[in-house]
C-alpha cells in the first residue's frame, strides 16, 4: 500500500519548514511548537497507515509496546512485546524493551534474558538494515528520507518512530530558548494539548507575568483553570475575571457551571441564564442551567435546556434527568423515550469505565 497524495504535500511543506528555519532567521517559540506538531502529526499519520496496512503485525505490536511501557503500563506492554516477538521474532529493540521493562519491575532474570534473547540477534548489517542503523545512532531525518520511499508497513513502522523522535528533539528546543512570553504561551498549549491543564495555567500566569493586559492570555488562563475541573479552588480566580469582563458569555458560564459542581445549585442559575442571554448557542451552559432546574424541582424550566444539550450526552446522565423532567411535567411516553435512551448509553459508558 503506498503513502498517499496527501502524505507527500505535508512531507512537502515539512520540507519548506525546515528551509524557512535555515535562513538564518531567529528561531521563535511559535516556530518550533508548528514544527513539532508537525512532526507529531505525521507520526500519528503514518501510524494510521501502517494500521490499515497491517493491522496485526509484529511492528504494530512493537509500537504498542513502545507506548504502554513509556505509560508505566507495564503488563500492557510486556503482552504486545512478547506477541510482537512471535510474529516478528527478529525485529531489533523488542527484547531490549522487554529487558528495560523488567529492569524497572526489579525482575534482573527475566530482564537478562530478554537482553540475551536481543544479542542472539548479532550485529546488524547496515546494508541490510539502513533503517535501523540510521534510527539507532540517531539520523532520524535519514530514516524519514529512506522510509518514505518503503510502500508497505516496514517503512510505515520506521516513520512513525522517527518522526516521533524529531517531535520530541524539537519540542526539547523550547527549553533552549530565551525566557518570554511567547516561550511559555507555547509551552501553555502543548500542556493544555496533552490536557495537563493544572501545568498550562501556570504557563499561562507567566505568560501574564511578562503581558499582564494580555486579554487573550487572560482568557486561556481561565480556560484552563476551568478545563482543570478544580472547581472550588479555581473558582474565586474565575470570579475576579469575571468582574472584568461581565459580559463575558465563557466566563459567566465557568462560574455559574464551578457553582454547580460545589453544590451552589441557586447561586449558579443567573451566572447560566447570563451566559445564554449573551450566547444562546453556547451548548454546555445549557446542560448546566437544566441540570439546575432540574434540581431545583423546575421540571419544566429543564426541559428545553436539557433537550438543547442532549448531543453532548456521553454516558446518559442528561438523558435521564430529562426522562425524570418528562415524567415530572405528565409527558410519560416521551419519558419513556428518553429512559431508553439512557439505557443505551450506559452500557457503554460503564463498560469501558474505569475498574476502581
Amino acid at each position: 500500500m503506498g503513502l498517499s497524495c496527501s502524505f507527500f504535500m505535508r512531507f512537502a511543506s515539512l520540507v519548506l519548514l525546515f528551509a524557512s528555519l535555515g535562513t538564518g532567521a531567529q528561531v521563535t517559540p511559535e516556530a518550533l511548537y508548528g514544527r513539532g506538531r508537525q512532526y507529531a502529526d505525521l507520526s500519528v499519520q503514518s501510524f494510521d497507515k501502517l494500521l490499515q496496512t497491517a493491522p496485526e503485525s509484529g511492528y504494530v505490536l512493537a509500537l504498542l509496546g513502545e507506548v504502554k511501557s513509556h505509560e508505566h503500563q507495564y503488563t500492557a506492554a510486556i503482552y504486545a512485546y512478547t506477541e510482537a516477538t512471535k510474529r516478528m521474532p527478529r525485529l531489533r529493540g523488542v527484547q531490549t524493551g522487554l529487558a528495560e521493562i523488567y529492569q524497572a519491575l526489579h525482575k534482573p532474570e527475566e530482564a537478562s534474558a530478554a537482553s540475551e534473547a536481543e544479542a542472539q540477534l548479532g550485529q546488524p548489517d547496515c546494508t541490510a538494515e539502513r533503517l535501523y542503523c540510521d534510527y539507532s545512532s540517531g539520523r532520524f531525518e535519514q530514516v524519514v528520507a529512506a522510509a518514505s520511499k518503503k510502500a508497505g508497513p516496514e517503512g510505515l513502522y520506521w516513520l512513525v518512530r522517527a518522526y516521533n523522535q524529531l517531535s520530541l528533539q524539537t519540542f526539547a528546543q523550547l527549553g533552549e530558548l530565551p525566557d518570554s512570553a511567547q516561550l511559555h504561551q507555547v509551552k501553555a498549549q502543548i500542556l493544555r494539548d496533552e490536557e495537563q491543564y493544572r501545568e498550562s495555567a501556570e504557563e499561562w500566569r507567566k505568560v501574564l507575568a511578562f503581558v499582564p493586559d494580555d486579554r487573550n492570555a487572560q482568557h486561556e488562563l481561565a480556560t484552563a483553570l476551568y478545563l482543570s475541573h478544580d472547581f472550588k479552588a479555581t473558582l474565586p480566580e474565575l470570579q475576579q475575571f469575571l468582574k472584568k469582563e461581565p459580559n463575558s458569555a465563557n466566563l459567566n458560564f465557568f462560574v455559574g457551571d464551578s457553582l454547580l459542581e460545589t453544590e451552589g445549585i441557586e447561586q449558579a442559575v443567573p451566572y447560566l441564564e447570563t451566559a445564554l442571554k449573551l450566547d444562546s448557542k453556547l451548548i454546555p451552559a445549557h446542560a448546566s442551567l437544566g441540570l439546575c432546574y432540574a434540581r431545583l424541582g423546575e421540571q419544566k424550566q429543564a426541559i428545553p435546556h436539557l433537550q438543547a444539550a442532549l448531543a453532548l450526552d456521553k454516558d446518559g446522565s442528561l438523558h435521564y434527568q430529562l426522562a425524570r423532567a418528562y415524567q415530572a411535567t405528565g409527558q410519560s411516553a416521551l419519558a419513556k423515550v428518553m429512559m431508553e435512551k439512557y439505557q443505551q448509553l450506559r452500557k457503554p459508558a460503564a463498560a469501558t469505565a474505569p475498574v476502581p
